[in-house]
């Protein structure tokens, strides 16, 4: 490299980066410098990689291929320790960032360059421009491969210019030394200290659980779908299979397989969609809901919960899958189950099936699936307008199961309309809710499995079910982020806090042994047994707690501590 004129990029290969753009200006720059040797050094980001495999990558050695560039442009596929780069840099002539994004507020690959006393040729993301502003580089439009030739071309041909470049690069990159950054981070610091106000600490007293373990869900998952019920965490393969359960393992399933990168998780999550694709019934009927543990479906295609919550999993996935042969499919089944839902539907049906198709841009909803949109959540409107009352603000005239659902498909369907009523009586029935069930203060205490009447002025004792406390998890989070009022963030935590001990019997739900979760809070103990719908509950409770990153002070507020 000693003997060429040396451009170089490095960093984790995505599209954005536009490697390809410094590529394409290279055949004019070599016809006046055929020294020029362009280095991009750097492994596909692991992201990418994982949606994209190494297409990009491919797509630029082609380019260099049909460009006749061989000569002209090395491809180093390796993430390089902090020698090899410091090699590369001061190898380097000229360093190149020619990203697509103004957006782009910061660049590690162009700090070190600039450290490394590099000149510099970028493209004009906020960073850069600031950067450069001085004099140690050239700001080139975003995507001009002529332009980028042209200031490759002043570098090349006068010395002095890139000589002066580089020297202004190393007086600006002297603050990005070590020394450097930890002296301005001391002085911050010192002038923090100083103009802090004298408090008392706060104690924190909270539940804190940092990550569960996720063993008994794939205890209970096979390769048809997950196994509904358990004899402690054993699971009782009599029970078969539901597509209730299925749904909720999608979900689940996606949110740790994003989290994790785990590909295992994808599996189970494919084999899920593949579980309500088989349950669909044709033209318009519904879907199967029951299937033996030998694979035969117990029940003919009806429209009930398990249709709506196959909706709200499929809008969950459409939001937030990437790979085409996951969204068509998915997108034919979200059609067809919107087709079935043409008659009357129980209210849990269309709050499911709300907030599954709130998930979803309304400008990208097919016109039946925004009617169907619309006429669900006109359907909770009118039922909380004919049975609300000033001691009794709920939907129906009981309190049975999934009660916040109801609420949280208010608030998100709401929003997805942009229908202020229906979020204010989504915030309104969910602040009632938790109030009844004791949110206000704490602990948390769940209407019992026998449900409430709404002339019922203390509801009968029945087991707690973790399906209510997951549910009021993710309402209140809703509400949090819809109005930001750190309440409803303090609520969350305190509902989800129930798994936890914090509760009528100051006994954990959740199996720190085995990541499971018991089946009920009752009377006197807890149950033993850890089915797919409560361990699925928790895990989906902690997994959106943990994605709102509430702040610590809204934590110390659900554990009651006095906030100064």
């Amino acid at each position: 490299m000693q003997s060429r004129f040396l451009l170089s990029s490095f960093g984790l290969l995505s599209a954005g980066k536009s490697f390809e753009t410094a590529i394409d200006a290279l055949p004019s720059i070599i016809q006046r410098h055929p020294e020029v040797l362009y280095v991009i050094a750097g492994r596909t980001h692991p992201e990418v990689a994982r949606r994209e495999g190494e297409q990009y990558r491919l797509m630029l050695q082609r380019r260099v291929v049909d460009l006749g560039l061989g000569d002209h442009v090395e491809f180093d596929d390796r993430f390089l320790s902090i020698d090899e780069l410091a090699d590369l840099l001061a190898a380097t002539d000229v360093f190149v960032t020619p990203y697509s994004s103004r957006e782009q507020v910061i660049s590690g690959a162009l700090t070190f360059a600039i450290a490394a006393g590099c000149a510099v040729i970028s493209t004009p993301y906020w960073y850069a421009q600031d950067i450069l502003e001085s004099g140690a580089g050239r700001i080139v439009p975003f995507g001009d491969s002529e332009a980028l030739a042209e200031a490759v071309h002043e570098f090349a041909e006068q010395p002095e210019v890139l000589a002066t470049a580089r020297a202004e690069a190393r007086r600006i990159g002297q603050r990005f030394a070590w020394p450097s950054v930890a002296e301005a981070t001391a002085v911050v610091l010192r002038e923090a200290v100083t103009l802090a106000p004298r408090r008392t600490p706060i104690p924190v007293v909270e539940l804190e659980l940092r990550s569960p373990r996720t063993d008994h869900i794939r205890t209970l998952v096979d390769d048809v779908g997950i196994v509904q019920h358990a004899r402690g965490v054993i699971p009782n393969r009599e029970t078969g299979y539901c597509v209730d359960d299925v749904a909720r393992l999608a979900v689940v399933a996606l949110e740790l397989e994003r989290r994790h990168g785990d590909q295992g998780w994808a599996a189970i999550l494919y084999r899920a969609l593949a579980f309500l694709h088989a349950a669909t019934g044709e033209d318009g009927r519904g879907m199967r809901n029951l299937m033996s543990y030998e694979r035969r479906w117990l029940d003919e295609p009806h429209v009930g919960d398990h249709v709506g919550r196959s909706i709200w999993t499929l809008g969950v996935v459409l939001s937030t899958a990437w790979v085409a042969a996951v969204v068509r499919p998915a997108r034919r089944l979200l059609t067809e189950l919107v087709a079935s839902l043409s008659g009357d539907v129980s209210l849990r049906t269309a709050a499911y099936a709300i907030l599954g198709l709130a998930r979803l841009d309304p400008d990208r909803l097919d016109p039946d699936a925004q009617q169907l949109l619309k006429r669900l959540a006109e359907q909770l409107v009118g039922a909380y307008r004919r049975t609300t009352s000033k001691e009794w603000r709920w939907f129906e005239n009981e309190l049975s199961y999934d009660n916040a659902r109801l609420a949280q498909a208010m608030i998100l369907g709401g929003v997805a309309l942009d229908r202020k009523d229906c979020v204010s009586i989504g915030l309104e029935s969910l602040d009632w809710l938790g109030d009844e069930c004791g949110l206000a203060d704490g602990p948390l205490q769940l209407i019992g499995h026998r449900g409430r009447r709404r002339d019922e002025p203390v509801p009968e004792m029945g087991d707690e079910q973790p399906l209510d406390a997951s549910a009021l998890v993710e309402a209140e989070l809703a509400a949090f982020a819809v109005n930001g009022e750190p309440e409803h963030g303090a609520r969350a935590q305190r509902a989800f806090d129930w798994f936890l001990g914090r509760n009528r019997l100051d006994r954990p739900l959740y199996d720190f042994a085995t990541g499971g979760c018991s089946d009920g809070l009752g009377e006197h103990d807890v149950n033993v047994n850890e089915g797919a719908e409560s361990t699925l509950a928790f895990h989906r409770a902690w997994l959106v707690l943990d994605a709102a990153g509430l702040p610590a002070v809204v934590r110390r507020r659900a554990a009651g501590v006095r906030v100064v």
